[in-house]
């Protein structure tokens, strides 16, 4: 991680660490913002308060481990299942949620440890933070401090697709030519220390159970439990959409190319139309397409549901641990994307990922501990 260096402070140089602010000023300062998500900053509360290297930076005993964890399975999936619905729809749903979580860790941790993991989480976030209250009025921005973050926005719309440090360069610029020293001493006592969030795992949740499915085709029932210490592969399909077709080729090769005593490759078949819950037809595309992984048949839609999926097709990378790492939504070289590509990758990155000592991923680890 690179650092930038100014009125006496060190910065780190990553995607989105600054623009933070200026989003949240536009959500606050400047009128509602159409899709606020308040959801983003619980979920980063959990996937941090998991975290072995910040475990070990907020220097958690083994009693708040029990609690935080206790707290974490509380909220976890749920919050996980609100992550793409629109703010309208998500925050009032993920607004309680929110709110049990920070007392359950304001109960279990000491006030110090509370403002670091404040600070992280505005950290980690960047400007997908903006929807918190507060902050641009404690920064007390001016009017043509405003005017300045609007004209400095649509500038940072050209470098979207850009490196990391191609985009933190013009956030730094931006805030040492338009805040002024106490604006920017203010800011960073509000993130606090720079912290090297490359060290962390960031795990989204912990995957969903299968749920009841009508059948299976290519395999007994299966369990995510009984699956512990290999790599899962869970895709969302069906056998009449053009878009789940062209992800199937990458899905037979990953198949025939993945170790399988260490993956497990799991596609839930869940009908967008009402023919699509004939077993007929989907067996025959099976054969005729050559799938021979496991298939479960989930007409009711119930892991489509614990899952939060909305799109057909979609793929999830699950960890040795039973934790959701990565996702793709839509075809996976759809238009020159690299999909494919880059979650082979990641399904290597896994497998050859060993769990860190003394890391508190559940409530039965801490309670081990």
């Amino acid at each position: 991680m690179k650092e930038l260096h100014c009125w006496n402070e060190t910065l780190p140089c990553v995607h989105g660490t600054w623009l933070w602010l200026f989003c949240l000023a536009a959500g606050s300062a400047f009128g509602q913002p159409q899709s606020a998500r308040e959801v983003v900053p619980a979920r980063e509360r959990l996937m941090l308060v998991r975290e072995p290297e910040v475990q070990k930076k907020l220097a958690f005993d083994a009693q708040q481990c029990r609690a935080v964890m206790a707290v974490v399975d509380q909220a976890d999936l749920a919050l996980w299942q609100l992550r793409d619905l629109p703010g309208g729809q998500g925050n009032p749903l993920a607004r309680p949620l929110h709110q049990q979580l920070r007392d359950g860790l304001a109960a279990a941790l000491r006030p110090e440890q509370i403002k670091r993991l404040d600070q992280l989480v505005l950290r980690l976030e960047g400007w997908r933070t903006w929807q918190l209250p507060s902050v641009a009025d404690q920064l007390n921005l001016t009017d043509e401090q405003k005017e300045e973050y609007t004209r400095f926005m649509g500038e940072f719309q050209n470098l979207a697709g850009k490196i990391p440090d191609d985009i933190g360069l013009p956030e730094y610029r931006w805030i040492r030519r338009v805040l002024t020293a106490g604006q920017r001493e203010k800011l960073g006592q509000l993130l606090g220390p720079p912290f090297d969030f490359s060290r962390c795992r960031m795990l989204e949740v912990k995957a969903p159970e299968i749920a009841r499915v009508d059948c299976w085709i290519n395999s007994a029932p299966l369990k995510l439990q009984d699956l512990r210490g290999k790599v899962v592969v869970v895709n969302f399909w069906t056998h009449g959409c053009i878009n789940c077709i062209h992800n199937l080729p990458h899905y037979r090769k990953w198949f025939a190319q993945l170790p399988r005593d260490a993956v497990t490759m799991i596609a839930f078949h869940t009908p967008e139309t009402p023919s699509e819950h004939d077993l007929g037809p989907l067996r025959r595309a099976v054969k005729e397409r050559d799938l021979r992984y496991p298939i479960a048949v989930d007409n009711q839609k119930e892991n489509w549901k614990a899952w939060g999926n909305d799109v057909w097709p979609s793929v999830y990378l699950v960890d040795k641990q039973g934790y959701v790492r990565y996702w793709w939504y839509g075809e996976l070289n759809w238009r020159g994307a690299t999909g494919e590509e880059q979650m082979l990758d990641r399904i290597y990155q896994l497998l050859a990922e060993k769990e860190p000592a003394g890391v508190v991923t559940s409530l039965a680890t801490a309670a081990a501990r």
